[in-house]
């Protein structure tokens, strides 16, 4: 994507731009039905009960996956990651984008858009 450029909303395609929809508008929720198992060494299993679908994530994809409530943008959910987290790389929005990309594709994750 180019810089200016906007999403669009279709769950399996989400970092398309989009005429006039900003991406600061685009919020993320997960899946209510989806259960998180966090393990000892804070990875996790996400488990989707209706489709018997898992997804394994690191501590990352753990915390970036609780930060999903519908409130925050995808740049607000790096920015928490970035504060939580030493080291995150600079394409840190690309990798979690993809991450939540594959969380939308399987249900895991909707997308809400919300007005100015």
């Amino acid at each position: 994507m180019r810089a200016g450029e906007t999403p669009t909303l279709r769950a399996s395609v989400v970092w398309e731009p989009i005429s006039g929809v900003s991406r600061r508008l685009l919020y993320f929720r997960s899946n209510p039905i989806v259960v998180l198992r966090e393990e000892f060494d804070d990875w996790a299993v996400l488990f989707n009960p209706d489709t018997a679908a898992a997804v394994g994530t690191n501590p990352v994809g753990a915390a970036a996956w609780k930060l999903m409530d519908g409130k925050r943008s995808i740049e607000d959910i790096v920015s928490e990651i970035k504060t939580g987290f030493e080291n995150t790389p600079g394409g840190a929005l690309q990798e979690i984008a993809a991450f939540v990309n594959t969380l939308a594709e399987k249900g895991f994750v909707g997308l809400e858009l919300k007005s100015e």
